[in-house]
């Protein structure tokens, strides 16, 4: 194996091996609105700019004008944003969405002072790009469907196959013996097993020790990226 295979090689099973830790979210693509949700009398129908700057919410969204959460099915709620420009809109599934800006809209001057009681009433874990919350309910749904950081047998046997193929890309998979014949090409067994050894053990204890929190660290970027905003065609 020359030294470009070896790279292509190590290449392909690094990409194998992080794609396979990727944490997906299954979420309504097509779906019909079913009411419009009035989170509070404080701010209407609607979030207008106002309102959002003053409860600091959408902060990254350019020429914002105004937002509506509409109910579309069981669980499941509709953002839609519009700007001076287009119209946007995610699909959240955190079924307590309404009644957690409820309080934060109408409690917030308090929890703007000090948010933990708070993230604590609701099992907050994060907030997405919009600033608003992601509850350990929604990241324990998402983190159990998955479970590959925390599961040191698949997290071992995952580590202990890549070991062994970064073990044989480096040391060369295979090596030359003298014999009274000439060299003999042999296959190189103790680089392999040594790579899956040292690579199996260390995944092994990441995953005791670190396993869930990485679990939910991963169900937390699958969630904020299922809720980016989306460019709505006209």
């Amino acid at each position: 194996m020359d030294k470009n295979s070896k790279i292509w090689v190590f290449v392909i099973l690094s990409i194998l091996y992080y794609s396979s830790c990727v944490y997906s979210i299954k979420i309504p693509s097509q779906y019909e609105r079913l009411d419009l949700v009035v989170v509070s009398g404080y701010v209407g129908e609607s979030f207008d700019f106002t309102e959002a700057r003053k409860y600091n919410l959408f902060p990254k969204v350019k020429d914002f004008v105004e937002a509506r959460l509409y109910k579309i099915e069981p669980g499941y709620f509709e953002l839609e944003v519009i700007t001076k420009s287009a119209k946007y809109n995610a699909v959240y599934g955190e079924e307590q969405l309404p009644a957690i800006l409820k309080d934060y809209i109408e409690n917030y001057n308090e929890i703007s002072k000090s948010d933990t009681n708070f993230k604590k009433r609701w099992n907050i874990m994060a907030f997405d790009d919009q600033r608003l919350p992601i509850t350990i309910n929604e990241v324990e749904k998402i983190a159990k469907d998955h479970i590959f950081y925390s599961n040191p047998c698949l997290m071992g046997t995952t580590g202990a196959f890549v070991g062994a193929m970064i073990g044989g890309c480096i040391a060369g998979a295979y090596y030359y013996t003298p014999s009274c014949y000439g060299p003999t090409r042999e296959f190189n067994y103790s680089a392999v097993l040594i790579g899956a050894a040292i690579v199996g053990s260390i995944e092994t204890l990441r995953s005791l020790t670190t396993g869930k929190a990485e679990d939910f660290r991963e169900a937390i970027k699958a969630i904020n990226n299922s809720r980016r905003l989306e460019k709505v065609k006209s």
